[in-house]
């Protein structure tokens, strides 16, 4: 609807397509959130090992504290701007290192079992990187925070540190 009212001069709008968001706040739906909330689980109860699907694709993970600085940026843009701009961190990881980042991040030493194909919808798309051009040209925005940043924010707020 905001593309098309874009396109006819009824609203002046842009869409932030927001790749993989992580940080504080994920909910258990997620990947790294459902592993931040096994992991604490993990070490209440003892066990050694947890299973997640397949941590095979690669996926363009982008903290939500930069998402919120493109929100500003696009809202503060100045002039006409393109009516899609990307939002992510410029990088396509395996999402097993993501899970291996909060692993390491948790203390948990056991061990991450992938068993299945986990979601259907990701499943069905094996890699996403976002092209950050067209927001670093028209915004002069660019992320800031790391995935290794990210991944201790999830986990700060898994146990209550956040």
């Amino acid at each position: 609807m905001l593309e098309l009212a874009s396109a006819q001069g009824r609203v002046d709008g842009v869409t932030l397509r927001v790749f993989n968001p992580i940080g504080p706040g994920l909910k258990e739906d997620t990947l790294l959130g459902r592993t931040a909330a096994l992991l604490r689980e993990a070490s209440k109860q003892g066990w050694d090992e947890v299973t997640l699907g397949d941590l095979s694709a690669h996926r363009d993970f982008v903290d939500v504290r930069d998402v919120a600085t493109a929100v500003v940026a696009a809202v503060a843009a100045p002039g006409p701007a393109p009516r899609v701009l990307n939002v992510g961190s410029g990088r396509a990881v395996p999402a097993r290192l993501a899970v291996d980042l909060l692993t390491d991040v948790a203390g948990y030493s056991g061990r991450v079992i992938e068993q299945g194909a986990g979601p259907a919808r990701s499943a069905a798309v094996g890699w996403m990187l976002a092209d950050l051009d067209r927001a670093a040209a028209t915004l002069g925005w660019l992320p800031t925070h790391d995935l290794a940043d990210s991944v201790r924010a999830v986990w700060d707020d898994a146990v209550g540190a956040w």
